[in-house]
C-alpha cells in the first residue's frame, strides 16, 4: 500500500526537453560508486521525460554525504511527486569570512601641503567675506597697534568692486558717527565741568562760612572754660604781652635747637623755618599694637605749631667688652615719624570706645590711649600715667594748634589769592596776559573789591562772566553760530554796563575780542569754501555783519569769487576757433560777475555797493586783457575781429540783469 501511495501522482508529466546533461556526468565523476548509480538512475529518468534537477540541488548533493540507494519504482507518477516535495534551499553565505578592507596609502607630502594651503586659503576667503558682510570690526579698529595697510590688505584682498564701495561707505558712516559722538561728549563734559565748578565754588563758600561759625563756637567754649577755671593774674599776662616779636622768635629758635639735641634725627623732620615752634613735649608714652592693644615700645611725642613729631626710645649700642653686666644699657631718643597737623586726626580712644573694663573690673589697656589716623594708617599710643592730665593737655593743645594753623592758612590764602575775580580771569587767559597795558592796569588796582553786575534782577560776579565765556567757547567749537552770535551780543551789552569800571571793561572786552576773532575765522573759512552757494553765503555773511565785521565779510566774499573766476577761466582751452573761444570766455566772466552782484545785494546794504562795482570793473579789465590776447592774432578790422567784438558786447548784456551796464567798456581800445 505504501508503494501504491508513492506511485500516485497529482502532477502531469513534464515533457520539456532538457538542454544539457553534463552536470550529472560531472557529479558522477566527483562522487563515489553509489553516487554514480544515483546519477545513472537520474539520467535514465531524464531520458524517460523526468525534469532536470536545479543547480541548488546539485550543490547540496555535493556538500551533503551520499544517501543509501532505495529501490525505486518504475512509475513516473511517484518520481514526479517526489520531485514536487523535494525542494532544497541553498546554504546562507558566511559573512564573517569576508577579508578586511586594506587602508589607503598616505598622501605624498607635496600634495598634502597643496591641500592644506588650499583649505587655509578658502577658509581665509570665507573669513574675509564674513568680515565684510558682518560690517566693520570695531575692536580691530580701536586697537592702538593697528596697521591700516596690513588690515585692509587682509580684509579686502579678494573683495569685489561692490564690496569695496560698500566697505568704504561703512567707513564713512562710522567716521561721521564717531565725529558726532565726539562732539556730543565734548559738549557734555564741558557742561558737566562748568556745572561741577559752580557747585564746588558754592560748596566752598558754605564750608568757609560753617568753619568760621565752628571756630567762633570753639573760641566761645574755650573762653567759658577759662573763665570757670583758674585765671592768670594780670601781671603775668601783661608781662607776656610785653615780650617783643624778636624775643619770641629767639625763644622758638632756642627750643628747636634743644629739641634737635634731645631727639636724634629730629632736624631732618622739623627744620628751622620762620614761625615754627614747640607747643608741647611729652615723654612717657607707649606705642600699642592697633589690633591687640598690647605695648610695643616706649614713645616720645612732641607737638609743634604745624606738625606732630613721634620719637622712640632705643638702646644705645655699646662695646660688649666694656659694658658692665650690673649696669643698665643707656638709651637714646630717635625721631621716627613726623606728620603735618592738617593731615592727621588725634582721637581719644577711651571716649570713642567707651568705658571698657576687663573681667576683674579693672580698667582695660585703652584707658589713657589716643589714636592717630593718617589716611589709611592708624597708630595707637598710651600714656604711662593714666590718671595724669597729660592726655587731655595733648588733645586740647592739638585742637588749638589745628585751628590756629587753619586760620593762618586761610588768611594767607586770602592775602595771596586775588580776591578780585578780574585777576583770576586774566591768569586763565594767555591772550590777556600778553596784553601789556591790561596787565599793568590790573597790577595798579589796589582795591580788590568784587565786581557785582545786576542781570535780570540777579547779582552776578566776574566768575559768572567767565562761565558765559566758557559756554561761548563750546558753541564756537560745535559751530553753533546762532547761539554763539547771541552770546557775543549779550556779553557786549554786559561790558557796556561796566564802563564805570575801566579795568573790568577792558578785561571783558579783551577776552570777548579773542572769542569773536576765533568765530570770525571759522565763518570766513566757510564763506570762502561755499562762495558759490547762495543760502550759505547769505547766512554766514549775516553772522559777520551782526559781529560788526562787515569789511571782513565783504573782503572774504569778493576774494573767494575772484578765485572762482580765475579757476573757471583757466579751464577754457583755445581749440582754434576764435569766435567759440570768445563766446566761452565772455559767458564765464559775465555770468560770474552777474551772480556775484546778485548775492552781494542780498548780503550787504546799498551804501556798500561801491566795493562790488569796483570788483566788477577789475574783472572787466581782466576780461579785456584776455579778449585782446585772443584777437591779437587776427587782423584788426577783419570779419573775424568784428564778429568777435560783436559777440563779446552781445554777451555783456548778461550783466544788465544785475543792474550793471558795462557793454560800452567791453573791448575798449580794440575797435578799428
Amino acid at each position: 500500500m505504501a508503494d501504491e501511495r508513492q506511485d500516485v501522482s497529482l502532477r502531469s508529466k513534464n515533457t520539456r526537453r532538457q538542454g544539457f546533461s553534463a552536470g550529472s556526468e560531472a557529479a558522477a565523476v566527483r562522487t563515489g560508486p553509489r553516487d554514480r548509480s544515483q546519477a545513472s538512475s537520474s539520467s535514465n529518468n531524464r531520458q524517460q521525460g523526468v525534469g532536470r534537477p536545479s543547480l541548488e540541488s546539485v550543490r547540496s548533493n555535493e556538500s551533503k554525504p551520499p544517501r543509501p540507494a532505495r529501490p525505486r519504482a518504475n512509475d513516473s507518477t511517484t518520481n514526479a511527486v517526489k520531485k514536487r516535495y523535494s525542494y532544497r534551499y541553498a546554504q546562507p553565505p558566511d559573512l564573517n569570512a569576508v577579508p578586511t578592507i586594506p587602508t589607503l596609502p598616505p598622501v605624498p607630502a607635496l600634495y598634502a601641503q597643496l591641500n592644506d594651503s588650499n583649505a587655509s586659503f578658502s577658509q581665509q576667503q570665507q573669513q574675509q567675506q564674513q568680515q565684510r558682510r558682518g560690517g566693520l570690526d570695531i575692536k580691530a579698529l580701536r586697537d592702538p597697534n593697528l596697521q591700516p595697510e596690513r588690515y585692509l590688505e587682509g580684509v579686502l584682498v579678494n573683495a569685489s568692486e561692490q564690496e569695496l564701495v560698500q566697505y568704504q561707505q561703512e567707513l564713512r558712516n562710522m567716521r561721521n558717527r564717531t565725529s558726532t559722538d565726539w562732539q556730543r561728549n565734548v559738549s557734555q563734559n564741558r557742561t558737566q565741568f562748568i556745572k561741577i565748578s559752580k557747585e564746588a565754588e558754592k560748596l566752598k563758600g558754605e564750608m568757609q562760612t560753617l568753619q568760621g561759625l565752628m571756630n567762633d563756637l570753639s573760641v566761645t567754649l574755650d573762653q567759658a572754660a577759662v573763665a570757670s577755671g583758674t585765671v592768670r593774674d594780670d601781671g603775668a599776662r601783661k608781662k607776656a604781652n610785653r615780650s617783643s616779636v624778636a624775643n619770641l622768635e629767639a625763644m622758638w629758635s632756642t627750643q628747636l635747637q634743644s629739641l634737635w639735641k634731645l631727639i636724634e634725627g629730629s632736624q631732618k623732620f622739623v627744620a628751622a623755618i620762620p614761625g615754627r615752634h614747640v607747643i608741647l613735649e611729652q615723654p612717657g608714652w607707649t606705642e600699642l599694637d592697633a589690633a591687640t592693644w598690647k605695648p610695643k615700645r616706649p614713645a616720645h611725642l612732641v607737638l609743634l605749631n604745624d606738625s606732630l613729631l613721634i620719637a622712640l626710645r632705643k638702646r644705645k649700642r655699646i662695646d660688649p667688652s666694656v659694658a658692665d653686666k650690673g649696669q643698665k644699657a643707656p638709651t637714646k631718643i630717635v625721631a621716627e615719624r613726623c606728620f603735618a597737623l592738617q593731615d592727621i586726626d588725634l582721637i581719644d580712644l577711651e571716649t570713642s570706645v567707651g568705658d571698657v573694663r576687663n573681667s576683674r573690673g579693672q580698667p582695660n589697656q585703652i584707658v589713657g590711649a589716643v589714636t592717630l589716623k593718617h589716611g589709611q594708617e592708624t597708630l595707637t599710643y598710651r600714656i604711662d600715667n593714666r590718671k595724669g592730665p597729660q592726655k587731655s593737655d595733648l588733645l586740647l593743645a592739638f585742637k588749638r594748634a589745628v585751628e590756629e594753623l587753619r586760620r593762618s592758612e586761610r588768611s594767607e590764602n586770602t592775602a595771596t589769592k586775588s580776591s578780585n575775580a578780574m585777576t583770576y580771569l586774566a591768569n586763565r587767559d594767555v591772550a590777556v596776559n600778553q596784553n601789556t597795558n591790561l596787565v599793568q592796569s590790573l597790577s595798579k588796582v589796589k582795591e580788590k573789591t568784587e565786581v557785582i553786575i545786576e542781570i535780570d534782577g540777579k547779582q552776578r560776579n566776574m566768575r559768572w562772566i567767565e562761565s558765559q565765556i566758557d559756554e561761548l567757547d563750546v558753541e564756537v567749537a560745535l559751530q553753533k553760530f546762532e547761539q554763539a552770535v547771541q552770546h557775543v551780543e549779550f556779553l557786549k551789552g554786559v561790558a557796556k554796563g561796566l564802563k564805570h569800571n575801566a579795568v573790568a571793561y577792558e578785561l571783558i572786552t579783551a577776552k570777548l575780542d579773542e572769542r569773536v576773532s576765533k568765530l570770525a575765522d571759522v565763518l570766513v573759512g566757510l564763506i570762502t569754501a561755499n562762495a558759490a552757494q547762495v543760502n550759505s553765503t547769505v547766512t554766514h555773511v549775516g553772522y559777520l555783519t551782526r559781529l560788526d565785521l562787515v569789511p571782513r565779510a565783504r573782503i572774504a566774499y569778493l576774494s573767494a569769487r575772484t578765485t572762482q573766476v580765475q579757476a573757471r577761466v583757466r579751464t577754457i582751452v583755445f581749440e582754434g576757433n576764435i569766435l567759440n573761444h570768445i563766446t566761452a570766455l565772455s559767458y564765464v566772466y559775465f555770468t560770474l560777475v552777474r551772480n556775484t552782484l546778485t548775492v552781494y545785494q542780498q548780503c550787504f546794504t546799498t551804501p556798500m555797493m561801491s566795493a562790488c562795482i569796483t570788483w566788477a570793473k577789475t574783472q572787466l579789465d581782466a576780461y579785456n586783457e584776455q579778449l585782446a590776447r585772443t584777437l591779437s592774432g587776427v587782423e584788426q578790422g577783419s570779419e573775424v575781429h568784428r564778429l568777435g567784438l560783436a559777440r563779446a558786447r552781445e554777451l555783456a548784456m548778461i550783466m544788465d540783469e544785475a543792474g550793471l551796464d558795462f557793454a560800452g567798456l567791453v573791448g575798449l581800445g580794440l575797435d578799428a
